[in-house]
């Protein structure tokens, strides 16, 4: 599910969108997790979280100094998410 390139090629490694849809317990969630090269050569793993549909969301940017570290914590945090009901979503 995360990428598969090289921790130097940080760039082109697609966007993961997960969600989670359960009517019986009225929950429709989204996540979603990308990476991003920044001007202090960190590199950023963006989340967005919130309710399929709604305009309001949050989301929380954590840095990291090299892509490795970055891409371990993406795949965690997919991991996590997979755990709790979370199913890959195609847009």
């Amino acid at each position: 599910m995360a990428c598969d390139t090289a921790p130097t090629m940080i760039e082109i490694c697609p966007d993961i969108h997960l969600k989670c849809i359960d009517p019986a317990r009225n929950k429709k969630r989204y996540y979603s997790l990308s990476l991003q090269a920044n001007l202090f050569g960190e590199i950023s793993l963006i989340r967005h979280w919130g309710r399929l549909g709604s305009k309001r969301g949050q989301s929380k940017t954590d840095f990291y100094p090299d892509g490795r570290e970055a891409q371990t914590a993406m795949q965690a945090l997919i991991r996590q998410k997979q755990r709790k009901g979370y199913q890959p979503q195609r847009l």
